[in-house]
């Protein structure tokens, strides 16, 4: 029980390192050196790059720009969804496993509804859906909040494809078009991600106002 509590705090305290390295040391054009020097396997190394990167609080905006100047609107999407896929299932068993039963009892005296009605048992589809959907919320942070949680993985899965979707489109885009910042392509996808940020939060403000507080759906 000692050993096991030990581990999880070597691997709390090398994530934190990782992630201290990484902030100092990676970034936009180091990433797209590291894809461009491997012109073959850029797709596989961009995905892998998805996939363990996060763990770290890397941010994922700096890979979707990556995505969409390296691979262009499409082929940058796929690989972003993919990768995102693969990063959010490891994420969620990193978190249960550090501490899904500890947290949960820090959840129950909180006062944010958001982090009880995580808390709560049933299904969480349409409030992780909409976190999702919300570009302001952490990426990295909902990964291992819904692990940290009486989240389903069936639940988290469905609505991570669902809300990753529309977001990563819009992110690619903004990043394929970055490449010219005073053209049309760039002020449209700029007006894409408004547009997102918008509809989310009237999405949010709808289902609280359907559901009163929000742990009263069996889907909340």
């Amino acid at each position: 029980m000692k050993q096991t509590g030990l581990l999880k705090f070597a691997i709390i305290v090398a994530i934190l390192f990782v992630a201290a390295f990484l902030m100092h040391k990676i970034g936009i054009s180091e990433l797209r050196e590291i894809i461009g020097e491997h012109a073959i396997f850029a797709p596989l190394i961009y995905v892998v790059c998805f996939a363990i990167l996060p763990i770290f609080l890397f941010p994922v905006p700096i890979l979707a720009v990556v995505a969409g100047t390296a691979f262009g609107l499409f082929a940058g999407s796929l690989y972003t969804i993919i990768g995102a896929m693969i990063n959010s299932v490891l994420m969620f068993y990193i978190a249960r496993f550090l501490g899904f039963k500890a947290f949960s009892e820090l959840v129950q005296s909180s006062k944010s509804k958001i982090l009880k009605t995580l808390g709560k048992s049933g299904g969480k589809f349409s409030l992780i859906l909409i976190l999702r959907l919300m570009p302001l919320v952490p990426y990295n942070a909902l990964n291992y909040a819904c692990g940290l949680m009486n989240v389903s993985l069936r639940d988290y899965i469905l609505a991570t494809f669902v809300g990753i979707v529309p977001a990563t489109f819009i992110m690619v885009n903004l990043g394929e078009k970055a490449l010219d910042v005073r053209s049309g392509g760039f002020m449209l996808a700029c007006f894409l991600m408004a547009a997102l940020v918008a509809l989310s939060s009237w999405g949010a403000k709808k289902l609280k106002a359907k559901n009163g507080d929000l742990g009263n759906n069996s889907d909340l």
